[in-house]
């Protein structure tokens, strides 16, 4: 009957004990930089955000900066992601938040596109409460997409009533 081999365990070099350990110790290291990076990432990116003052109002910051207090629209969002929020999404028309640089845009989805704008316009500023005054100072978007029309798209409109609205 014959004898089974065992394996004979293999014995390391100093060189490749010291190798192997210096390896384990940079991949921790790597992991370890990774997770104060993501932790950084997520402070820095929150100190961005609109700020909740109270229940029903949140911090806005104006085109120069400064902050307005507007309707908490987080209470009613139809979606909120770490990087967007989307307040309204009807059948003509879409505003979206962005957190990270404190504007919205606001998408129009339907023809006729003049009655979109003018009741995505009107909702826009019922549901942050403000006037058409204070809407002008935020930093707001209106663009309309290629598949609702296609010589409109590619275009900002901004807010129909403010200095730098465009009418189509």
């Amino acid at each position: 009957m014959e004898q089974e081999k065992l394996p004979v365990p293999r014995m390391l070099t100093a060189q490749q004990l010291k190798y192997k350990y210096m390896k384990r110790k940079y991949i921790y290291l790597a992991f370890f930089m990774i997770f104060l990076f993501l932790i950084g990432l997520a402070l820095f990116s929150g100190a961005n955000r609109s700020s909740l003052v109270s229940n029903d109002t949140v911090k806005i910051k104006t085109r120069s900066g400064d902050e307005m207090l507007v309707s908490n629209f987080y209470k009613h969002a139809v979606k909120t992601g770490e990087n967007l929020v989307v307040i309204k999404e009807e059948a003509q028309y879409t505003i979206v938040h962005f957190p990270n640089d404190q504007g919205f845009i606001i998408s129009l989805s339907n023809q006729p596109v003049k009655i979109a704008r003018e009741i995505a316009e009107k909702n826009f500023l019922d549901t942050l409460g403000v006037t058409k005054e204070q809407a002008c100072m935020l930093k707001v978007s209106l663009v309309i997409p290629r598949g609702v029309d296609y010589e409109l798209s590619g275009k900002n409109y901004h807010l129909s009533f403010c200095p730098n609205g465009i009418m189509f």
